[in-house]
C-alpha cells in the first residue's frame, strides 16, 4: 500500500504487559504505550498528509502473557486479527515486537495475515515491517527469536529462584495474612504464628471431620462467630486510577472462604511442586515433585490435616459422582455479556443443576441450554464451511492415502520381478551352452549354474507372492471406499463429534468460537471465527444477521467528502 496524500486510513494499536500488576504500575507501561501510539499516528498524520486515524476504541489493552500458553485467553489480540480479516483495519501498530507476542509462530502468522489484506504493521521502534523487504524481514526475524527466547529465559530464571528460597530457605510465594499466621515484621517471605487464631482454626478442622460439610461448618463458625481474618491492602494505582488502602476481612465464614482455609499448605506447614528444571533430583518422589517445608513449621497437627484432606477427598468425590456428567464447561471464560464480563461454570443444588455465573454482575444462565446451542451452531458452521470440506477434499484426493504407497510398492516389486526373470533366463541360456562347449568338467559347471538358477526362481516366486498379496490389498481398499463421498465422510466426523470427551469438545469449541457474547436473555452472539458475527436466539429459533444489518452501524466508515 502506497501511503498518499490525502488518504484516510483505519488505525488499530495494541498495547501489552505480561501482568496485571504490571498494568497497574503508576505511569506504567500500558499508559506509555498508549501515548506513544497517539503521539505517533499524530506525527504520521502531519508527516504524510495522509490521516492515521486512531480512535480510543481502536487501543487495545491486554495485561497477559504473550506465550503460545496463553494464546487462547487473548480476546484483544483475537478482536484485532477479526478486524483484519474483515477489512476493518489498515495499519496496526504496536510499540514493539515483543507486545504482539512473545511466540515466534504466533507473531509470523500475524504479519502473514496482516499482509495478506493490505494492513500495513508498525512497530514504533523501528518503522514499517516490510516482509517482502530482505533487511525488514531480517530485523523482524532476529527481533521476533530474542522475543520468544528472553521470555522462556526469564520464566526459568525466576522459577528457579523462588524454588530455590522455598526449598533452601522456607520461604512462601507471597506474604498474605491467613487467619493463623501474620507476615513477618521484618523479613520478606515469612510468617509468624498468632496463637489466639490457631485456637480458632484448631477448632474449624476438628468440627469439619465431624460435619462433613462446608455448609454445616458455616453455619457452626457463625453461630461461634468466628470471622475470616482482617487484613489491611496498601493503597495501589489500577489502570491510571488510585485506590486508597482499606480494610478487608472480618466478615463471616463462608463455605468457599473455609474450603480455602481446611487445604491452605501454610497452614499445613509445607508443600510441593513439580521439578521441572531438575533442580533437587535428591528430593524428588517417583512422580518428580518435590516437598518443601515453611519455616514456621505446621500450624496445625499432621494428623489432623490428614483427616482433613482425607474427608475433603471422600465428599468432593461424591460430588464428583453426582456431577459426573459435567466435569468440563464448554463455555468458562469464552462467554461474556455486552460489557465484556466474563461467565464461568458453576454447580448448585449439590451439583443436580449447572450454570454460567457472571462474578460481577451475578448473572446466571442454565449450562445445558447454552452448551447445547453453541454445539448446535458449530457443527453447522463444520458442515457448512469450507473448513472440513477442504479437509476431507485433500485426504480422498487419491480414495485412500495407502493406495499411492501400495501403487509405488507394486512397480518396485514389478522392477524386481523383470530382473529376476532376466537373470533366470541368462542362467538357463549359460546352461545350454556350457552343455554344448564339451568343457572337462562340465558336471560342476552345470551343477554351480543349475543351484544360481534355482535360487533365482526362489527368489522370483517369492517377490511375485508379494505382489499378488499387495493386489488383492489394493482391490480391498479400492471395494471398502466405493462410494464413499465427501458428503459420508462429513456425517461420519460431525457424528464422531458427540463421542468426544467433555475437554476434547471444549477445546473443539473454543478453538471455533473464541467469544460468545450474551446480548440479552434470549440472544447470544457467536464470534466464529474466522467469519463474521452469527446471532443465535436461545429459545431455539435462530437468526444469522447479514454484514449490513448488524448492530446498524457501516463496519468501514469513512469520513464524509
Amino acid at each position: 500500500m502506497r501511503l498518499k496524500k490525502g488518504d484516510w486510513l483505519r488505525v488499530w494499536a495494541l498495547a501489552r504487559v505480561s501482568t496485571t500488576a504490571q498494568a497497574n504500575v503508576e505511569h506504567g507501561s500500558l499508559e506509555q504505550q498508549k501515548n506513544m501510539m497517539k503521539r505517533w499516528a499524530q506525527e504520521q498524520t502531519n508527516k504524510t498528509g495522509t490521516t492515521f486515524d486512531l480512535r480510543d476504541e481502536h487501543i487495545i489493552e491486554e495485561d497477559i502473557s504473550g506465550r503460545a500458553s496463553s494464546v487462547h485467553k487473548r480476546t484483544g489480540l483475537n478482536s484485532i486479527r477479526r478486524a483484519i480479516r474483515q477489512g476493518e483495519c489498515d495499519v496496526l501498530v504496536i510499540e514493539k515486537i515483543d507486545r504482539l507476542a512473545r511466540d515466534q509462530n504466533l507473531a509470523r502468522t500475524i504479519l502473514q495475515e496482516a499482509a495478506d489484506h493490505g494492513v500495513l504493521v508498525y512497530e514504533i521502534e523501528s518503522g514499517l515491517i516490510d516482509m517482502r523487504d530482505r533487511g525488514s524481514r531480517l530485523g523482524f526475524n532476529i527481533k521476533n527469536m530474542m522475543a520468544e527466547e528472553y521470555s522462556l529465559d526469564l520464566e526459568e530464571k525466576i522459577t528457579k529462584k523462588l524454588r530455590e528460597a522455598m526449598v533452601n530457605n522456607g520461604k512462601g510465594v507471597s506474604t498474605c495474612a491467613v487467619l493463623g499466621l501474620d507476615p513477618h515484621p521484618v523479613r520478606a517471605g515469612f510468617y509468624v504464628k498468632v496463637p489466639e487464631e490457631i485456637v480458632v482454626v484448631q477448632d474449624i478442622y476438628e468440627q469439619f471431620c465431624i460435619l462433613r460439610s462446608y455448609t454445616a461448618l458455616a453455619e457452626y463458625c457463625s453461630q461461634k462467630g468466628y470471622r475470616s481474618k482482617p487484613r489491611i491492602i496498601k493503597e495501589k494505582i489500577v489502570r491510571g486510577e488510585r485506590v486508597a488502602a482499606r480494610k478487608v476481612g472480618g466478615e463471616t465464614m463462608c463455605p468457599k472462604y473455609l474450603r480455602a482455609l481446611l487445604t491452605n499448605p501454610k497452614l499445613h506447614g509445607g508443600s510441593s511442586f513439580k521439578d521441572t528444571w531438575n533442580q533437587f533430583p535428591q528430593l524428588q518422589d517417583e512422580d518428580q515433585n518435590v516437598r518443601w517445608e515453611y519455616a514456621h513449621g505446621p500450624v496445625i497437627d499432621k494428623a489432623l490435616c490428614d483427616r482433613v484432606m482425607t474427608t475433603i477427598r471422600e465428599i468432593e468425590g461424591q460430588r464428583l459422582r453426582i456431577s459426573e456428567s459435567r466435569g468440563v464447561y464448554l463455555l468458562s471464560g469464552v462467554l461474556v455479556d455486552a460489557n465484556g464480563n466474563k461467565f464461568y461454570g458453576s454447580r448448585a443444588k449439590a451439583g443436580q443443576f449447572h450454570y454460567y455465573v457472571c462474578g460481577k454482575t451475578g448473572a446466571r444462565l442454565p449450562a445445558d441450554l447454552m452448551d447445547d446451542v453453541v454445539i448446535k451452531r458449530v457443527k453447522e458452521y463444520l458442515q457448512s464451511s469450507d473448513l472440513m470440506r477442504g479437509i476431507l477434499e485433500t485426504a480422498l484426493k487419491h480414495q485412500n492415502v495407502g493406495l499411492p504407497a501400495i501403487d509405488a510398492e507394486m512397480a518396485k516389486i514389478k522392477g524386481r520381478i523383470k530382473n529376476l526373470e532376466d537373470v533366470v533366463e541368462r542362467f538357463s541360456t549359460s546352461l545350454r551352452e556350457s552343455a554344448l562347449s564339451g568343457v572337462a568338467n562340465i558336471p560342476e559347471v552345470c551343477a554351480a549354474l543349475l543351484g544360481e538358477k534355482k535360487k533365482a526362481q526362489a527368489d522370483l516366486a517369492a517377490e511375485q507372492a508379494k505382489l499378488d498379496d499387495f493386489a488383492r490389498r489394493r482391490e480391498r481398499i479400492k471395494n471398502q471406499q466405493a462410494g464413499r463421498t465427501i458428503e459420508t465422510y462429513l456425517q461420519q466426523a460431525l457424528a464422531k463429534f458427540d463421542e468426544k470427551s467433555d475437554l476434547m469438545k471444549k477445546r473443539i469449541v473454543q478453538a471455533i468460537v473464541p467469544q460468545v457474547i450474551v446480548k440479552s436473555e434470549e440472544e447470544i452472539v457467536l464470534m466464529i471465527n474466522p467469519e463474521p458475527s452469527d446471532v443465535c436466539h436461545i429459545g431455539g429459533k435462530e437468526v444469522v444477521l447479514k454484514e449490513e444489518e448488524r448492530d446498524g452501524r457501516d463496519l468501514n466508515p469513512r469520513p464524509p467528502a
